[in-house]
């Protein structure tokens, strides 16, 4: 190439380079912008993009609907007409042709068409946060997944805790009435009880008593047998002293045979 395009070009190409940098900012400006004002009817954050309830924002209603911020240039790269601004210093019938090899000449690149009005690195940088944005969504979901696992799991502890708390409380009531029944029926029982006592220690003096005027009945008849035994020998002795002297004074009678 004999001649530097920058050269040709001069101070237009770089204004017309400005003009393409300042529209690119301003169009990366305004879709985020667009975003923001798409995140409250999303039910996000329109300052952490998460969704709500976040730590700015505890629900959708909170969320500002309109959304100020600083009036944002017209200008973008699709209203821009770069051919405006070519310069035309070089007459027509003196204008210098030159060729400009590159690579990738023939190459197609397809693309989405409906894209068309974002850029391509904003475009890539979008995805990319879009798919940063999920993972964390994804995680959130998880975590809230597996607190609410373990929320049920604890509810199950202690719903059977509050179960086993109150059959233990109605152990413990009626054992606590059997007691109380208890010490009620304990005074008439111990009354029951000494009466029974009373009772058998009469019947006990009864028999007792009985007993002892037996043995006095029986010693007295027992005295008595032996004072009459004791008489009966002194009479028997009186009798055989009495036989004993008949017979040593005994004379013989002479009885004369009658023939």
């Amino acid at each position: 190439m004999d001649e530097n395009i920058d050269d040709i070009l001069g101070s237009k190409g770089r204004e017309i380079q400005q003009a393409f940098n300042e529209l690119h900012h301003n169009e990366i400006k305004s879709k985020v912008y667009e975003l923001k004002l798409k995140m409250p009817h999303l039910g996000r954050c329109p300052i952490c993009t998460l969704p709500v309830p976040c730590k700015h924002f505890n629900s959708k209603s909170k969320i500002p609907k309109d959304h100020n911020e600083e009036p944002l240039l017209t200008h973008t790269i699709e209203s821009f007409d770069y051919t405006d601004n070519l310069p035309k210093i070089i007459p027509e019938p003196n204008k210098r042709y030159f060729k400009v090899r590159y690579k990738g000449q023939n190459t197609v690149y397809n693309f989405d068409y409906n894209l068309r009005h974002t850029s391509l690195p904003n475009e890539k940088r979008l995805k990319h946060l879009e798919s940063i944005e999920n993972y964390r969504e994804n995680k959130i979901k998880k975590e809230k997944e597996k607190i609410n696992v373990l929320k049920v799991e604890e509810d199950c502890k202690k719903k059977n805790a509050e179960n086993a708390e109150i059959i233990r409380q109605k152990y413990l009531k009626k054992q606590k009435e059997k007691v109380q029944e208890y010490n009620e029926n304990l005074v008439s029982r111990m009354e029951k009880v000494k009466v029974m006592i009373e009772k058998d220690e009469e019947k006990k003096k009864i028999v007792e008593e009985r007993k002892v005027r037996y043995y006095e009945e029986q010693k007295i008849k027992l005295q008595e047998y032996y004072d009459k035994m004791e008489m009966m020998k002194k009479i028997s002795r009186e009798k055989v002293l009495d036989l004993q002297e008949e017979v040593v004074n005994f004379k013989p009678i002479k009885i004369k045979q009658v023939l």
